[in-house]
């Protein structure tokens, strides 16, 4: 029996000491962050254009308008056409009261631009091309990936 508990115990001292004598791996853990400041190519501009009536009693119909934006936005600011989507259309009634009744349509389009100048000759004539709304909904680069790929590599 002693020799028994003599040979365990020689085991179990013999087994721990190899166990402590391995070297362990050494490595270096880091976490941390990354900014570069990019101009955005990808601008997106939603605005609303909305029937109405002159001054001088001409009205301006949804279809004028819609052509007056597309031929502005394809030749000024060299925007393609398949960068002008309609987001929405709605119609309201004026006048339910009085005989003449007169119906007021409006549509809401999305244009993506490819920088901010464009944008700024679109509100600069909003009153002529009819816009009653403009407002930039989203922004951002069209090599997103590609920098953010570049960002994780740096570090």
């Amino acid at each position: 029996m002693k020799k028994t508990i003599l040979f365990l115990s020689a085991a179990l001292l013999f087994v721990t000491t190899s166990f402590a004598q391995t070297p362990k791996e050494k490595s270096i853990n880091v976490v941390g962050t990354a900014e570069m400041e990019i101009v955005p190519d990808e601008i997106y501009l939603s605005l609303t254009l909305r029937e109405y009536t002159s001054k001088d009693k001409k009205k301006y119909t949804i279809e004028e308008l819609e052509k007056n934006l597309v031929n502005y936005v394809e030749k000024v600011t060299l925007t393609d056409k398949k960068d002008i989507k309609m987001d929405n259309m709605s119609a309201y009634v004026l006048g339910l009261k009085r005989k003449n009744k007169d119906e007021v349509i409006s549509k809401s389009y999305d244009i993506k631009f490819k920088n901010a100048q464009q944008v700024y000759m679109v509100y600069a004539v909003m009153d002529s091309l009819g816009i009653t709304r403009a407002s930039i909904t989203k922004y951002s680069h069209s090599k997103w990936m590609s920098i953010k790929n570049k960002l994780k590599s740096t570090q």
